[in-house]
């Protein structure tokens, strides 16, 4: 039986970190709480859609780069700053696709800050993802 559970990503984009340079996000599973760099998928999983809670949450806009197994681009998000969960009009954060990983698979998320901040930002994004069972 599949169920959803949420992923939560966060980096910390520097002050006067160039722009559209990619910086490796953490990926925090809401079900363990636990931290990683990169994501071993214990079971299939679908990463759904891509969302913040409020502006604040993107302390610098930019662009989300979903890595399968290290070398594939699976998708890039549409801007961060416009995928606030509220938002009525909110477009669907890889453009409809739903990305696929199975068991063993490696995620890794970038971030591509599209400006260079004046201080250290941070920025809180959340994967909508599907679970299946083993």
């Amino acid at each position: 039986m599949p169920r959803s559970t949420t992923f939560v990503l966060t980096v910390t984009v520097k002050a006067n970190s160039p722009a559209y340079k990619p910086i490796q996000m953490k990926i925090t599973p809401a079900e363990s709480g636990v931290q990683y760099d990169e994501y071993m998928a214990e079971r299939l999983f679908i990463i759904e859609d891509a969302f913040i809670r409020s502006d604040t949450d993107a302390g610098v806009d930019g662009f989300l780069r979903v890595v399968k197994n290290r070398e594939r681009i699976m998708a890039v998000s549409t801007n961060v700053k416009g995928l606030v969960v509220t938002n009525p009009a909110k477009p669907h954060a890889f453009g409809g696709l739903r990305l696929g990983f199975r068991k063993g698979d490696i995620l890794t998320v970038e971030f591509l800050p599209d400006s260079s901040p004046t201080s250290d930002k941070t920025v809180t994004v959340f994967l909508r993802v599907t679970l299946y069972e083993a």
